[in-house]
């Protein structure tokens, strides 16, 4: 079977007499394993936390992310040697955010207090 998930996503800009409109367009993936993985996890800000992945899960492939916080931002980003570098951040009262993952390893870091982080990782 193919095209197990399905998003679809358009986008509208007006201000300042700017206006941009990017049509909706459906975004198709053929998932490849049968896991998925993720919940809500609390995310600090002193240090960058691992999301919690269960080794049932093969290979990452689709992440969808949420940040539930009203008011404060999430990186989401690797670990090298032990210094955090942010690759997405997702702001308070953002829409949730696809990204096409290339690994199962995540952390994420809250900018000044914890904040919660909603979070599916799909085989893809």
């Amino acid at each position: 079977m193919a095209d197990e998930i399905t998003a679809t996503v358009g986008l509208t800009l007006s201000k300042a007499g700017l206006k941009h409109n990017i049509a909706t367009e459906t975004f198709r993936r053929t998932m490849t394993g049968s896991y998925k993985e993720g919940g809500v996890q609390s995310i600090g800000f002193a240090a960058h936390e691992l999301l919690v992945i269960s080794a049932d899960l093969g290979s990452a492939g689709l992440g969808y992310f949420k940040n539930l916080d009203g008011t404060n931002y999430v990186e989401l980003g690797v670990d090298v040697a032990g210094t955090f570098y942010p690759f997405a951040k997702i702001l308070a009262n953002d829409p949730p955010n696809l990204i096409s993952l290339a690994s199962d390893v995540i952390y994420a870091k809250a900018n000044t207090a914890a904040v919660r982080l909603l979070f599916e990782i799909f085989e893809s």
